[in-house]
């Protein structure tokens, strides 16, 4: 029997991995719910969508000097100048990120991923 081919990039569209967090770049950047290359939306409200792809290397901000200007469509949000932090609050149902400036504490980026009950693991 001939395997299926996974043109998702990674493996944990399947699995439905909410998240993958990188820090190798010296940025914050934050993608919609991505699969293909392409930002896709819950059927339904709760339901789940594809994984969001979060860097949170910004404690190294200004070390690298290749965010390309137009980033791709998938891209929600892209700071490689400011140094932060994140702060997480979580329970059984939902996920709220903040991205935070080191310098002001103003929030920079914020988002929430919430799921019904029954799509638990």
């Amino acid at each position: 029997k001939k395997k299926k081919k996974n043109n998702s990039g990674f493996g944990g569209y399947k699995q439905q991995v909410d998240f993958v967090f990188g820090a190798h770049h010296h940025s914050y950047q934050r993608t919609c719910p991505v699969f293909k290359g392409k930002c896709v939306a819950p059927a339904a409200k709760g339901e789940y969508a594809a994984p969001i792809v979060v860097d949170i290397g910004m404690a190294g901000a200004g070390n690298s000097r290749n965010v390309e200007h137009k980033t791709p469509d998938f891209f929600v949000f892209v700071n490689d100048s400011t140094h932060g932090f994140t702060r997480i609050d979580a329970n059984a149902t939902s996920w709220s990120m903040e991205y935070i400036c080191g310098a002001t504490g103003k929030t920079m980026d914020a988002f929430t991923v919430s799921k019904l009950a029954h799509t638990r693991g």
